[in-house]
């Protein structure tokens, strides 16, 4: 299921860099969202989120993916030239 652009929320703090590549992600009860210790609460956002517009519950952990149906909320050194 597709969400209408007007019920996609702006990332906030907008990224750096997104890259898109060719084929497609979807979400099921088996995929994890991974997490900074600094990201919790967005973890949890994404995932109250997820569960009241799919009525889907995602799993959370912290550290790097194990897999690759998962999502990784992590930050990284910005370099400002």
């Amino acid at each position: 299921q597709e969400l209408p652009d007007a019920n996609v929320g702006k990332v906030i703090p907008t990224p750096y860099q997104i890259k898109t590549g060719k084929g497609k992600f979807e979400w099921n009860a088996s995929t994890t969202v991974f997490y900074d210790d600094a990201f919790e609460k967005e973890a949890t956002y994404l995932i109250d989120r997820i569960k009241s517009s799919f009525n889907l519950t995602l799993k959370k952990q912290t550290g790097k993916p194990l897999n690759g149906n998962s999502i990784s909320l992590r930050a990284n050194d910005v370099k400002v030239n």
